[in-house]
């Protein structure tokens, strides 16, 4: 008799998970579409449904801008051959590396920690003008006007 009660325990406890499991198969078949089983996700996607994601590059140069730039603003405006870190050297790199963080910035205007680093350069780049001008005042009017900082 004992078995017979602990048996018929035993099968109603079966009934109720396989009720709770249709419970969730209906619920997810009203969200995401017929017959989708609850573990394609909460809201019951298919997972064709999922859009592509991007694949990044690979590879030593994945996300990395051409190092071209930098080389040829050395070479046009270096003193002597092996000179890569003059003042007007110095002045003409940082001014590109200001004018491509601006554009990131108006992309991205809650960057902070960028801005930062931008008025940093705008900074370092004023004070290596303020040298040139003090101690070669004709190779600053040069530099201002190719680089076209005045107006």
């Amino acid at each position: 008799m004992l078995c017979l009660l602990a048996e018929r325990t035993m099968v109603k406890k079966e009934e109720k998970k396989e009720e709770k499991e249709a419970k969730k198969v209906d619920a997810a078949s009203a969200k995401g579409g017929a017959g989708a089983p609850a573990s394609e996700g909460m809201r019951g996607k298919k997972l064709e449904e999922k859009k592509p994601e991007k694949i990044a590059k690979a590879g030593p140069s994945a996300g990395k801008k051409p190092a071209g730039g930098k080389v040829d603003l050395i070479k046009k405006y270096q003193s002597h051959k092996e000179d890569t870190g003059s003042t007007e050297v110095q002045i003409a790199i940082l001014t590109k590396k200001i004018s491509d963080l601006t554009k990131h910035l108006k992309e991205h205007k809650k960057d902070f920690d960028s801005r930062r680093g931008l008025l940093m350069m705008v900074g370092k780049r004023r004070r290596l003008l303020n040298y040139l001008k003090k101690t070669e005042e004709e190779r600053y009017i040069k530099l201002i006007a190719d680089l076209g900082l005045r107006k």
